[in-house]
């Protein structure tokens, strides 16, 4: 990826590049995403986690934005590698990953004509053996070195001045591991953790700014008008994932509301939603969020066609969608049909172009 994007740094002009600038600046991220771009002029300075979310997300979008300014041959030719990273990068079963080998042999057949020839062999190497790697082993994102990194980083902390490292780490190494034993519980049911957060942070204006909309859904949801048994919250734990909603006080720029929830009439289908506020009515724990309409305008349009692999425009649209900022419906939904968060990336004045997270627990 840094060598496609040294490429595109000498193609695109002062002003596409503040363009770029400003359309990630726009962005809003949720709380758990640390690390994010900032701006394209000093992407050499990116982390490994800014330029993941760099590639995953937001390079595409913020390309097509660039519209005539940026050869649309090279982000027709960008898409490739992109669904086919964010394929290796997370996949549920092995069968999802039987068509990406067409994909990358694409992409590697249109590069040379493109970009350096000498990069081409190395670019070949490392694709190939990525594609191979995941099959044998699974996603990416299950075999990264995140997590070593993170860990390294918690020894190197353990050991001062240049003499007997290596000593000094597992002399307290040994001794945190005896502290935590008998600070700490573990156990597995925090990956089955369903609740609310009673630390509330609720903001008492949004629910009275939503007051007749929940009313009417609340109706309709449960056939019944008295709502004064219900107690309000504004975040929600699912695992090790949490949940916001506009009514939480302290979300700051984050945007851990915006969601995508299955529908409860076909589990198989899917709408996009900002959480409002969650609550609980007998015994039960809901999310009442306003649904954004879907659009029919389709992201694979604003891409030069790709004709040299099926269900190129099919992969393309399933992780991008537009829908309507301005016009939207509100709903109640059970908290566990929470499916994962969005991202809502600008797009223009009508609508907001939506990415799903399918991994937010990746290490920053």
């Amino acid at each position: 990826m840094p060598a496609l994007m040294k490429h595109w740094m000498k193609i695109l002009s002062k002003e596409s590049k503040q363009c770029i600038d400003g359309y990630l600046s726009n962005i809003s991220y949720p709380h758990s995403f640390n690390r994010y771009p900032r701006t394209i002029t000093n992407f050499s300075q990116w982390k490994a986690s800014e330029m993941r979310v760099f590639t995953l997300y937001v390079c595409l979008p913020s390309l097509v934005q660039l519209k005539n300014e940026f050869p649309a041959v090279i982000i027709a030719h960008f898409s490739l590698f992109f669904i086919y990273i964010r394929r290796l990068r997370f996949f549920d079963n092995q069968r999802d990953m039987e068509s990406m080998i067409y994909f990358i042999e694409a992409y590697l057949d249109q590069y040379a004509s493109l970009y350096s020839k000498c990069a081409e062999l190395l670019s070949t190497h490392a694709l190939i053996h990525l594609y191979e790697q995941s099959l044998n082993i699974g996603s990416l994102s299950s075999h990264s070195l995140f997590s070593t990194e993170s860990y390294l980083h918690h020894l190197y902390k353990l050991a001062h001045g240049t003499v007997a490292l290596a000593q000094q780490m597992a002399h307290w190494h040994t001794i945190n591991r005896c502290l935590q034993a008998t600070d700490n519980k573990f156990s597995s049911k925090l990956f089955e953790t369903k609740k609310f957060l009673e630390k509330n942070f609720f903001n008492h204006n949004v629910k009275r700014q939503f007051k007749e909309e929940f009313k009417k859904c609340f109706v309709e949801y449960f056939g019944v008008e008295s709502i004064s048994s219900i107690k309000f919250y504004s975040r929600y734990q699912d695992g090790l994932i949490v949940y916001h909603s506009l009514s939480y006080t302290n979300k700051k720029k984050s945007s851990s509301y915006n969601v995508s929830i299955m529908n409860q009439s076909n589990a198989r289908t899917s709408t996009t939603g900002q959480i409002i506020f969650f609550f609980e009515y007998n015994n039960g724990n809901f999310a009442f969020f306003k649904n954004l309409i879907l659009s029919d305008i389709k992201f694979s349009s604003f891409i030069q066609t790709n004709d040299q692999v099926n269900q190129w425009n099919d992969y393309i649209d399933y992780y991008y969608y537009f829908v309507h900022t301005s016009s939207s419906s509100f709903n109640i939904s059970l908290c566990t049909n929470i499916n994962r968060k969005c991202l809502l990336l600008p797009f223009d004045n009508k609508f907001s172009l939506c990415t799903e997270i399918e991994l937010e627990l990746e290490h920053d």
